[in-house]
């Protein structure tokens, strides 16, 4: 009988701590979420050309087409807002890096899919399952 009393005391006690440290959780993910959102945008900026001494005659750099993964736009639009709920589109646009007619579409197909809602001239985070609304 003893042994119930510490279990049920024990397992009382560790649900009361995961209360407790949840927000802290969902701090802790909403942060993340904003910092990966400003280092995507901060990468965006073109960085100045590095020179050597040799006058910048070297071997040539392997490009990216500059061009995002399939989705990228949709996770980073989500994860500006998320931040900055009621951001304006032309902000979230240039936090993001693209040409606000680019967020435009992006955020009408996020609109028509429930993942993000325009209030007042801001987005914000949709209802649906997608959108995180709850997190």
């Amino acid at each position: 009988m003893a042994e119930q009393d510490v279990l049920a005391r024990t397992t009382e006690e560790i649900r009361s701590r995961l209360k407790e440290l949840e927000p802290l959780v969902q701090e802790q993910e909403r942060l993340r979420q904003a910092l990966s959102a400003l280092e995507g945008s901060a990468q965006k900026q073109p960085a100045a050309p590095r020179r050597g001494r040799s006058g910048g005659q070297g071997r040539a750099r392997k490009r990216s087409s500059g061009r995002a993964g399939r989705g990228e736009r949709r996770q980073q639009l989500l994860r500006v807002v998320q931040a900055e709920p009621g951001v304006r589109p032309s902000k979230a646009a240039h936090q993001m890096g693209i040409n606000p007619a680019q967020l435009h579409s992006l955020s009408r197909r996020l609109e028509e899919a429930g993942e993000v809602e325009r209030k007042d001239g801001g987005l914000y985070l949709g209802s649906s399952p997608g959108g995180d609304e709850a997190a």
